[in-house]
């Protein structure tokens, strides 16, 4: 039997963000796959975008995940339609969900400006115990609109503008599918320097990335995590995951990448 091996880690806390794409392609083998694959990272905090639920509980990847995993888990439901689950149309949702190590003290599914091209956008802000210390982490997931700059402008501001993201002697993450790179007009008004907003991978070495593959070798850069520069944390660790077909069913476990940071709390 091939022994499994974890991720070496490089810090005391792992935070993982993966947009999981719903019940498209192969969703139960799908699910398999990251199942394993994230077993492997060992995560502590997850943040999953796009997560499928069927209406009648009989379909639903963030308890899945967080049962397999171990974690508490908070889930917001959204985006209520029919869809095809492997061959079957079913009432769904597609919404957020954080699973944690840390106990969940307090959370809310905050609604988001919206686009009636897009439809319903909603963040998911969770309160995290950890230890003395709350940990704050809002996990998104933007319009995919191509030209609605300033409408992902306003969906992120909405989200920093929360009374839990402006506590700054806490410990402050945002994370998930920002659908634009880093580089975008709309996300570099946050981040540093311009803004107060730090990119995690890029602090712990992981720069250039690719987090979403496309046709023909090229992709894009859509899914990040980032701290509030007076954040009493470290990132000394990033990593692209899930990012290789499953070793047992040979498929892909998502159409993003996962985005791993290590870090840790400063006294």
């Amino acid at each position: 039997m091939t022994p499994v091996v974890t991720q070496p880690r490089a810090a005391p806390f792992r935070l993982v963000t993966l947009n999981t794409w719903k019940c498209d392609g192969a969703y139960a083998l799908r699910l398999q796959a990251m199942t394993r694959q994230l077993g492997l990272l060992a995560p502590d905090v997850v943040a999953l975008q796009e997560c499928f639920a069927s209406t009648d509980g009989a379909h639903d990847t963030a308890g899945h995940l967080a049962r397999a995993l171990g974690l508490h888990s908070v889930v917001a439901h959204a985006r209520t339609k029919n869809r095809l689950c492997d061959g079957v149309q079913m009432a769904s949702h597609s919404g957020m969900a954080l699973l944690s190590r840390w106990p969940v003290r307090a959370h809310v599914a905050l609604p988001l400006p919206s686009d009636p091209a897009d439809g319903e956008r909603i963040a998911l802000l969770c309160q995290l115990d950890a230890g003395p210390r709350t940990f704050t982490v809002a996990n998104v997931h933007l319009t995919h609109l191509p030209s609605a700059h300033a409408l992902r402008q306003l969906q992120l501001r909405t989200v920093l503008d929360h009374p839990w993201m402006r506590v700054l002697t806490d410990a402050l993450v945002v994370c998930g599918d920002f659908n634009a790179s880093l580089h975008a007009d709309e996300i570099r008004h946050f981040t540093v320097p311009s803004g107060a907003w730090v990119d995690a991978a890029h602090a712990a070495g992981l720069r250039p990335k690719v987090t979403c593959p496309a046709a023909g070798g090229l992709g894009a850069d859509l899914d990040h995590v980032l701290s509030h520069a007076a954040s009493p944390l470290r990132w000394l660790g990033a990593l692209l995951a899930l990012n290789s077909p499953d070793a047992l069913t040979g498929v892909w476990p998502s159409d993003h990448f996962a985005v791993c940071v290590d870090g840790e709390l400063l006294p």
